[in-house]
């Protein structure tokens, strides 16, 4: 029940939200609910294999495989980027399955799991959630672990217990599923140095978007998802306090984008460029082959003789928040990103 509460302490109003994807008719959001039921349903289960999964991580050795982790700030395109990425690289990456185990989503996932899910891999999501079983998780319930389960921001140092704890775990992982493993978190954005001190073995793919549209979609998820476009979601997010601002929500949210931004160009300069992709969103939905290639470049040396034939990768459609907030919002909006690109540039 501990667990169950946390998880639903960065939501404004639980209940209001529910009801808000029961009526959004989105299969995502609907996938979403499955899951919380089923997860509850199988928690008997997820206990008595937790002993299991303790021996499993325990027993792990050898080296860890790469990892490839997806950053970026809430709303940026990173989830339709992990789709991509997933469906394409011979990788492994935690599923929903994993996340109705989380206390042992390695040995849930081995057991479960028939084979590499790649191909099932479908282009949709509700909010960061993708909708089937073998669809990638942003595994909260694993990163949650060593990171705590404040959504919004991250810790910047771990203890050496936690940095062993969670070495031990990604070794295992990786060694059980015998590839690469890809991962996109958005809070992940907020510690990059860290894991990169952490995780020697791990390339950051940054995904950054047309600011003007990040926060116009910022806007409709908080409404959304939260009932109201004062209160915050997403990494580094915050509430807008003053009410005597109208559209005071709207710098809220432009001064997040923009906080993001900042805390990821310091936290990039802090790798060596090898282990940086940037990927520009709306050239990686004219021709997310490119990033295909390239990424396979830098993890394997080479484009892997497993990959389909690139140009079969089609091109992705951009969604578009603009009719969704006001002519006065979007305004705003345009007027207070205007030092955004001195913040990209450094």
């Amino acid at each position: 029940m501990v667990d169950v509460l946390r998880a639903h302490a960065n939501f404004r109003d639980p209940v209001g939200l529910l009801l808000r994807m029961l009526r959004s008719g989105d299969q995502g959001a609907r996938a979403a609910l499955v899951r919380e039921v089923s997860r509850l349903a199988l928690a008997p289960l997820d206990l008595a294999l937790e002993s299991r999964e303790r021996k499993r991580i325990a027993d792990a050795e050898g080296p860890m495989q790469p990892l490839v982790l997806i950053v970026g700030g809430s709303r940026a395109g990173t989830t339709l980027v992990y789709q991509t990425l997933a469906r394409h690289l011979p990788v492994t990456y935690f599923t929903n399955i994993s996340s109705l185990f989380p206390r042992a989503p390695l040995t849930a996932t081995k057991f479960f799991q028939s084979g590499p899910q790649n191909a099932r891999v479908r282009f949709h999501s509700y909010y960061g959630n993708t909708v089937s079983l073998a669809g990638p998780n942003d595994a909260f319930h694993i990163w949650n672990r060593w990171l705590g389960a404040d959504r919004y921001r991250a810790p910047q140092s771990l203890s050496d217990k936690s940095v062993g704890d969670m070495r031990q775990f990604l070794t295992a992982w990786t060694r059980t599923f015998g590839r690469p493993l890809l991962n996109k978190n958005n809070r992940n954005a907020d510690c990059v140095a860290l894991l990169g001190r952490v995780l020697p073995e791990a390339t950051f793919v940054v995904v950054r978007r047309d600011p003007v549209r990040v926060a116009q979609s910022l806007l409709v998820a908080r409404e959304e998802i939260q009932g109201s476009k004062r209160w915050k979601w997403g990494v580094r997010s915050e509430d807008q306090e003053s009410e005597t601002d109208p559209l005071g929500y709207v710098n809220v949210v432009c001064r997040q984008i923009m906080d993001v931004e900042r805390k990821l160009a310091e936290d990039t300069r802090t790798l060596p460029a090898a282990r940086l992709i940037e990927i520009q969103y709306e050239a990686f939905c004219e021709n997310p082959a490119g990033s295909i290639v390239e990424i396979s470049r830098r993890v394997w040396g080479a484009p892997s003789s497993t990959l389909p034939v690139v140009p079969e990768v089609q091109p992705h459609r951009q969604s578009d928040n603009r009719s969704r907030v006001t002519p006065e919002e979007l305004e705003r909006i345009r007027g207070c990103l205007t030092g955004f690109e001195r913040i990209r540039a450094g």
